[in-house]
């Protein structure tokens, strides 16, 4: 039981890091396409 503990500190402590990992890039993918999108259409409306 003692070498199983180790074990499964190990494995949960993986799994966190691979899905803080794919957080970030994610999150800064969708500011930058909000921020293009909301551009577009406001550069057409203020020329109208």
């Amino acid at each position: 039981m003692v070498s199983e503990a180790p074990v499964a500190i190990g494995h949960v402590t993986v799994v966190p890091v691979r899905f803080q990992v794919i957080v970030p890039p994610a999150s800064e993918i969708v500011p930058e396409r909000v921020e293009g999108s909301t551009e577009i259409p406001v550069a057409p409306t203020l020329k109208g």
